[in-house]
Order: structure tokens, then sequence, then C-alpha cells
């Protein structure tokens, strides 16, 4: 932090003045309090006594192998009390409404994990409390509503806006600005104005602190690469405060890509192309906006990661390049889900499954040391492969798939089936809505994917899965406007990358075909009859 709030031109407190005398105690009494040893004391001991620090970190050993690569170690926040890393900041914070003798808390809350944090917290301490949830929310999160109200707390479901966590903040900060000389308001995570963002991450470093005396403990040696979900920001200040100053560790922040990056169903501020700096909710970030500075609505299958702003501290590190975001698609948060729950027994929550599809997207190009390993290049070989093959036997197998048919797992075990079975090479048909070379059935099966939420980002990602899995050639099969709109250049690209060799497109003419030709060769993918020759 530069000067007070601020992290490089980030942070700040933008706020009306009736909250000025608030918030400037607030700082007062977190400053003297993180200036006091005896309190991180007393912090860590209520920690260890009434929640179940440490937690433990999981050598994920199934996973480990499933992947072949890097060993993947989980940090199992889900066995903190509550259920999430949320109770570390609101206990924390539950010290210093004790120590500024005030008997109110407030809080937001999306996923209902922080909500049910603090009126934890407020139960222990013996604080009323009121939780805002936007009314979106509610619905979706009716289980943990239904512990916040046991546990003692009002929840006011919020109808304002866009009913979400962007507009529960904002009814919060309404409260508070009522009810300021009583209350307290607990901000779940690393946003908002000064001193919140340094506050929540610091009580959220005994993530970090715990990590990595276990991974030096359990493996001799620090992470290659630390993954973590990034909403507002606290679970990843947390885990990430632990290596921040060793250069050799890599962090990885992982937003919510939702439907796409490409459809503006998402909420990835800082991974994706439409996030832009701004000040809301008494802080300056990136946010996702209109060019008038309005907030947009943002969409993600998990509600704790549903939030148009990030907090500054992760806008800081990502301009000083020390952080690398990503964005992880619900359907590869669902299907990184499925596989932690089949392989390891651990069920966790779509928040943290954020980071866990942004690993598994990453594992096959590392090595059991966790480096990088060159991508494999299959599509220099194609010829020679077919060549060689038939030396061995006078008939070629060819195999076709539909990408995302019946679903995007169902193809990949659909795809493991055939190569086991003994297919020579297979082509992966990338749907397209409107086909004229297709047969009755593979035209319903495109059709199914497509009505399915099938997209083309998704067969990309599905065929790089499956070009690491299984040692024999793949080719694209599609039509030409699906190239066309993403541009041939970067399309074929995106298709070497992907690790397939060749691309199978019956309706372009040989008279369009030039640049098409060109863009093809100089990424080294094998135009096969049918396409421009």
């Amino acid at each position: 932090m530069d000067k007070t709030g601020y992290y490089g031109t980030f942070g700040g407190a933008f706020i009306p003045e009736i909250l000025s005398t608030t918030l400037e105690q607030l700082q007062l009494g977190f400053k003297e309090a993180k200036e006091n040893p005896a309190f991180w004391s007393t912090y860590q001991g209520l920690m260890s006594t009434y929640s179940c620090r440490p937690t433990p970190l999981t050598h994920a050993e199934n996973l480990s192998r499933h992947f072949g690569g890097p060993q993947i170690y989980l940090k199992r926040e889900d066995l903190n009390h509550t259920g999430a890393h949320k109770l570390n900041n609101v206990m924390g914070q539950g010290l210093l409404v004790q120590r500024m003798g005030k008997t109110r808390v407030i809080a937001e809350t999306g996923a209902g994990q922080h909500g049910v944090a603090t009126a934890t917290m407020a139960a222990k301490f013996g604080y009323s409390c009121t939780i805002y949830m936007g009314e979106v929310d509610v619905a979706r999160q009716r289980p943990n509503v239904f512990w916040m109200e046991q546990l003692g707390a009002t929840v006011v479901p919020v109808r304002d806006g866009a009913r979400i966590l962007k507009d529960a903040i904002n009814e919060a900060l309404r409260d508070w600005s009522t009810n300021m000389d009583t209350t307290h308001y607990v901000l779940g995570t690393a946003c908002g104005p000064h001193p919140y963002p340094e506050m929540v991450s610091y009580f959220q470093s005994i993530i970090g602190t715990e990590v990595r005396e276990q991974i030096l403990r359990q493996s001799g040696r620090a992470p290659t690469r630390v993954y973590a979900c990034v909403g507002g920001g606290s679970n990843a200040l947390g885990v990430f405060s632990g290596f921040i100053d060793d250069a050799e560790v890599e962090l990885v922040g992982v937003e919510a890509g939702g439907e796409g990056l490409e459809t503006h169903k998402h909420a990835a501020r800082l991974a994706s192309e439409h996030g832009s700096v701004g000040v809301a909710q008494g802080y300056k970030t990136y946010f996702l906006q209109d060019d008038d500075g309005q907030m947009l609505e943002t969409h993600s299958v998990a509600a704790g990661l549903d939030y148009i702003g990030v907090s500054p501290i992760l806008s800081a590190y990502h301009e000083e390049g020390r952080i690398r975001f990503e964005a992880a698609t619900d359907g590869e948060v669902l299907e990184a889900t499925r596989l932690v729950m089949r392989k390891e027994g651990i069920i966790p929550a779509l928040e943290s499954a954020h980071a866990l599809a942004g690993a598994f997207r990453e594992a096959p190009e590392m090595n059991s040391d966790g480096d990088s390993l060159p991508r494999r290049r299959r599509n220099t070989v194609l010829e020679d492969y077919i060549r060689n093959k038939q030396k061995e036997k006078d008939i070629l197998l060819m195999a076709h798939v539909v990408l995302g048919y019946p679903s995007i797992e169902e193809t990949f075990e659909l795809v493991r089936t055939i190569v086991e079975a003994g297919v020579d090479l297979m082509e992966l048909q990338i749907p397209f809505s409107e086909p004229i070379a297709d047969g009755p059935v593979i035209l319903q099966a495109s059709q199914a994917a497509l009505a399915g939420g099938v997209r083309v980002d998704d067969c990309f990602r599905l065929a790089r899965k499956i070009t690491d899995a299984f040692d024999i050639p793949f080719l694209f099969m599609t039509y030409y406007n699906v190239v066309f709109k993403r541009g041939e250049e970067r399309f074929f690209a995106e298709t070497r990358e992907a690790g397939i060799c060749g691309a199978i497109v019956p309706d372009i003419p040989p008279e369009e075909g030039e640049s098409f030709m060109a863009a093809a060769t100089a990424n080294n993918i094998v135009s096969v009859p049918g396409s421009p020759s």
C-alpha cells in the first residue's frame, strides 16, 4: 500500500461525508489492533478453538494421477467452521466490534456463506445481526438463508437493481449510513472503502501463513503455481499472501467466465477486455461498466463470484504483472466439480471450483515438478502417420464425433471409448447452426449440442483436453462461417494450440480459399480433401 488506502492508483475511500467519522473510527481501531501483538494472538487462539484452524492441506493423489503431471494439493477451507474461508474475516471483525463497543452488525452476502459466517459470529459475540441479500440469491441459496435465520439473523431480500450481490452491498451501505453509532458493517470481501481491503486481506492472510508452512513440510518445496478463485478477492488474497514475495511461485486468479467472455454474461473484470477502471461502492478499481460509467449486469453459476468489482489490491497486482488472471466458464466449473467429487470424494463450492477448472485446464501442460511442458504437435506428421499406418493394415478407421453431444463430459468419454476400440484418427466436428453437407444423424447431433449451449470456445477447450489425453491425430470438421466469424488467422492459431492437425471445411470454394489456406499453412494445419486445395 502506498499512500493511505491506496494500492498503486487503486483503492481510496470515496464515501459520503456522513460515513467519514465512522470510517475514521474503524481505521483507528483496526490500526491499533494490528499494532498490538496480543490482538493477533487472541485472533489465532479464537480460530483454533472455535473454528477448525489450521485447516488441512490435502494431497489430491487421485487427481494427480489422473492428469499424469503435477502434484495437486487442496487447501481445505471447506473444513473451516461454517464451510468456507468467510469465518476468518468475520471473527476478526467481531473482535474489532468488541473493541469499538458496538452492538449491532450488518453484512451483505451473495452465495450466503458470508451471511452464515456473520450470523455465526453475531451469535457467538451476542450482537444483533441483519443480512442483506439480493432477491435472486435468496432464491438460489435457500439453505443458507434458513441457517442465517436459525442463527438469529434477520435476512432482508434486496429487490432493487439486478437483485444480486452488488445491490446487497448498496443496501447495506445505506443501512450503515443511518445507524452508524451502534452498527458495524462486516464487509465480506477485500473491496469497498479503506480500511476494508487491507483489513479483510489481513484476517484472510491466516490461510497463506498456514498453507506455506504445510506445503513446505509435506512436499519439501514451494509450489510452482497457486490457483484461487476471484470474486471480490478475499480468498485469493488470503492464499496468495503466503507466496506473494516468492517470485518463483506463479499466482493465478480465476474469475467467473459465465457463459463465455464473448457473451458479456460473465463476471471477469481482469481476465476479459470488458473491465475498466471506475469508482463505485466506495473505492476505485476495475469494474464491469458501460461507457457512461453505469454498472453492467454480471453472470456466474457461482453466486459468490457474481460481482461487478474486484479488490483494488488485486487490480494493483494485475497491473504489476505479479498475478495472472484467467476465467473459467460455467461449463468448465461444473465439469471440474464433478471430477473432484468422483476422484477425491470432496465436494467443492462452485466458487472454489473456478480455481480447480483453471488448474485442470493447465495441468496437462506441466510435468511432475510443476514445470510447463512444450505442447505436443501432431500436425506436422499427419501424412507420415497415415503412410506408416497403411504399412500395418490396408484399411484405416476414422471416426467422427460432434463436440458437445450429448454433452461436453460425455463427448470426452465417447472419444475415450472410440480410441480404446482402436480407431486410427478422428474428426471432431464443431457444430454449426446452418450445415449443408451433414446427414440426418450428424445434423441432429449438432442441433442438440447447440441447443445444449455448446459454443466454439467450449469446442476448442474440449479439443485441447482430448488431444492431451489421446495419442492419435485429430482433425476439426466445421463450416466456413465458424472460421470466418472467429477470423481465419485466429481460428487456425487456436486450432494449432489445441493440438489439432487438420481442418475439413466443406463449404468454402477454391476461389474464396486463398486467405483460408494461407492461415492454415502458416499454422501448419493440414488441408484435408473436401476443404479447398
